[in-house]
């Protein structure tokens, strides 16, 4: 769980505004970055 939440924050995209989103549910969590993976 740690490195999910730090990978989250981290990798993020630096060109965008947006934040790192964590969100928890009753039954999961989710982690949301604007990040993209990179092409093939």
């Amino acid at each position: 769980m740690r490195e999910a939440v730090v990978n989250a924050v981290v990798d993020r995209d630096n060109a965008t505004p947006a934040s790192a989103r964590i969100r928890v549910h009753d039954d999961r969590i989710t982690l949301q970055n604007a990040a993209r993976l990179p092409p093939d």
